[in-house]
């Protein structure tokens, strides 16, 4: 007999989505809160620049509500950038058009990427507080950071249900969670390494590490616990 799991995890879940489906199909607990609040910021396009990478989809989201229309039909016309799937996806939905950069796909050749945009200006449409992972990789290009919203973690949160597995999705969202949470003997679960790390350095908690920055990549560890 298959042991059904309780699992809460840091983002808000669809009804569509693959994690959904499976706790349903499969009879587990499933209980998805995103512990962040967002606020979008004001900010300048600049007149002149070749590439906008993409952190998140929120970063998505909040950078596309900012524009006016000649804004908007600028941006349709410039290469376009994301981290993961989901990202990506998103600036299809909101933009139209496929990423032609997907720093997953150089995350082992980073040079490679570092070639294609040397001397490129590049945009990096971003929350006040982030860690500016690409940013930091791609050296040879140049960085012109837009802050676009706030993300401000959620530190009254207590979790009403006993889960014996907790997936985390940020560093803030990890601070948020346990702030008024104690981690026993749940297993611990993190989107990405930057995540991991962070939970390690800070809490001293280890964590089993998704193979792919993604909700998908969390149901594929989840599913092996």
């Amino acid at each position: 007999m298959t042991h059904k799991k309780s699992i809460f995890i840091t983002t808000d879940i669809e009804p569509d989505s693959s994690i959904y489906e499976w706790a349903i199909e499969e009879g587990h607990q499933l209980y998805g809160k995103s512990l962040i609040d967002f606020q979008a910021c004001q900010f300048d396009l600049p007149d002149q620049f070749d590439i906008i990478f993409f952190y998140s989809k929120n970063a998505v989201k909040y950078f596309a509500v900012g524009l006016n229309p000649a804004q908007l039909a600028l941006v349709k016309q410039k290469l376009l950038g994301a981290i993961g799937s989901s990202t990506a996806a998103e600036v299809k939905e909101v933009f139209g058009k496929e990423v032609q950069y997907d720093f997953d796909d150089y995350k082992d050749d980073v040079e490679a990427l570092n070639d294609l945009v040397k001397d490129k200006i590049c945009l990096f449409p971003q929350a006040q507080t982030s860690r500016k992972t690409i940013e930091k990789a791609l050296t040879d290009c140049i960085a012109f950071p837009i802050i676009v919203y706030q993300n401000l973690p959620d530190l009254t949160f207590v979790n009403p249900y006993p889960s014996d597995i907790i997936a985390f999705t940020s560093p803030l969202n990890v601070d948020a969670y346990l702030a008024n949470n104690k981690i026993t003997t749940q297993h611990l679960v993190t989107i990405g390494q930057t995540t991991a790390s962070y939970l390690k350095e800070k809490y001293h908690q280890d964590s089993m590490v998704a193979h792919h920055p993604s909700e998908e990549g969390m149901l594929e560890v989840i599913k092996a616990l």
